[in-house]
C-alpha cells in the first residue's frame, strides 16, 4: 500500500457519550477551551465594568442603587463559576440536535490503521489518509481515551477499549510518541 507494512490496526466503536466527552473536553478542559472561556469571561467582565462605571460617571451611583450595582458586579463572577456547566449543557443540546437531524459528527465504527509514515481511518462512508505531521497534539484523558488532535476542534478518538491488551496500548503509546512529540496527559 505505502511500501510499508501495517504496524497497528484498531477497530474503534464510538458511542454518543464518547463524542460528547470529546466535545466537552475540547470546550472545557483543553488549553484551547480554557483560553476561549477566559476571553469570553474577560469580555463579559469588561462590559459589566463599563455598565458600573457609566452609572458612577452619570451620577446614578447612590445608596439606593448600591444593591443593583453590587449585583451587576457579581454577575461576571457567577458567569465564571457557572460557565463550564453552561458549556456542557450547550454541547449536550447541540449533540442531541445533531442526532435528531441525523447529522452526527462522528462515525460509530471505524478501523484505524497505523503505518510507518501515515495513518488511515476507514469508516463505512469515508477513507482518510493522514501523515503524522497532521497531528497537532495527543491527549490521554482520564486514562480512558486517547485523542489524536488534527485541529483545535477535530480529533481521531481512540478509546482505550479498542486496544487488545495493556501491552498493545503500551507498545502503541511508545510508537505514537515518536511520531507526534506534543503529548498531554490529563
Amino acid at each position: 500500500m505505502w511500501g510499508k507494512s501495517m504496524l497497528y490496526q484498531l477497530c474503534v466503536q464510538l458511542t454518543e457519550q464518547d463524542y460528547l466527552d470529546y466535545n466537552t473536553y475540547v470546550a472545557v478542559r483543553s488549553p484551547y477551551g480554557r483560553r476561549s472561556r477566559r476571553i469570553i469571561w474577560l469580555v463579559m467582565a469588561g462590559l459589566f465594568l463599563l455598565v458600573i462605571l457609566s452609572g458612577v460617571y452619570y451620577g446614578d451611583f447612590s445608596g439606593e442603587n448600591l444593591p443593583a450595582q453590587l449585583m451587576v458586579m457579581a454577575l461576571p463572577v457567577l458567569l465564571g463559576v457557572f460557565m463550564p456547566a453552561i458549556t456542557k449543557r450547550s454541547i449536550k443540546a447541540q449533540v442531541k440536535s445533531m442526532k435528531k437531524h441525523g447529522k452526527m459528527g462522528y462515525s460509530p465504527s471505524s478501523v484505524v490503521e497505523f503505518y510507518e509514515d501515515v495513518f488511515v481511518e476507514k469508516t463505512p462512508d469515508t477513507k482518510t489518509e493522514l501523515a503524522y505531521t497532521a497531528v497537532e497534539r495527543i491527549s490521554v484523558v482520564d486514562g480512558r481515551v486517547l485523542y489524536l488532535h488534527l485541529s483545535n476542534v477535530s480529533a481521531c478518538i481512540l478509546p482505550l477499549s479498542c486496544f487488545a491488551s495493556q501491552e498493545q496500548f503500551a507498545a502503541f503509546w511508545a510508537f505514537i510518541q515518536t511520531k507526534c512529540p506534543k503529548v498531554e496527559v490529563i
